[in-house]
């Protein structure tokens, strides 16, 4: 995908390298001033992260940590090593590609604060019981919430790599039935909350099991879904 129409044009100039010496200082004047418009992009995306990360969820920090790693990685600072065009073409297109990157970051950036700001989700999203002080929050990095409980049950069905369950409502809902119907959903009499590691029959601290919790949250969604539509 192609920039800007005037980017465009200014990286057709770029394509060939000039042959007179003052229209290669020229052209190379016309990427370092890109180049620092970048540089002030980058500034700016960091001085936000800056001036947020201590009032930050630690899951929406490390979120946004991430992304931040991305945008000095090897693969954004990189250009062909063998190549018929001038080398100042593609150090202008990389740049072009970086500065629309941190741009997405930025907005990215002020959708998760202004989400957390005006977030109004009260209860957990899998269990869908009221969050409060025995059934505490956590907050993922997308800023949705979830209860620690039924986040761990969660992870452990997913094997260390779960999704949210509200930004990736569809997907969730297929594994959990996929699991429903592979599943036995009794539980041990014996078997005690947290004294092992968590199974889909594991009893909760209300004495349910993982499954039976996850199943009775995705009816009560898929009942209130089809109601709305």
């Amino acid at each position: 995908a192609g920039g800007a129409p005037g980017l465009e044009s200014l990286l057709s100039q770029l394509r060939r390298e000039p042959t007179d010496e003052q229209d290669v200082a020229a052209k190379f004047a016309m990427y370092e001033t890109y180049g620092q418009e970048v540089e002030r992009m980058r500034t700016q995306v960091f001085a936000f992260y800056d001036d947020n990360r201590a009032e930050l969820p630690a899951a929406v920090a490390q979120d946004m940590a991430r992304q931040l790693e991305r945008i000095d990685s090897g693969a954004a600072m990189g250009i062909p090593d063998q190549t018929r065009d001038w080398f100042v073409y593609h150090m202008m297109k990389q740049a072009e590609k970086n500065n629309r990157a941190m741009s997405r970051v930025l907005e990215g950036f002020g959708r998760k604060l202004e989400l957390l700001a005006n977030s109004e989700q009260v209860e957990c999203p899998i269990c869908l019981e009221p969050f409060g002080p025995q059934r505490e929050a956590e907050t993922l990095g997308c800023c949705h919430c979830v209860c620690g409980e039924c986040w761990d049950h969660w992870a452990m069905l997913m094997n260390g790599r779960p999704f949210c369950p509200l930004c990736r409502y569809d997907a969730f809902m297929d594994v959990i039935a996929s699991h429903a119907a592979n599943s036995d959903t009794a539980a041990p009499a014996s078997t005690e909350w947290r004294t092992t590691a968590p199974t889909l029959t594991t009893i909760t601290s209300d004495g349910r099991s993982c499954l039976s919790v996850m199943m009775c949250g995705m009816r009560r969604l898929w009942d209130g879904r089809r109601a709305n539509r």
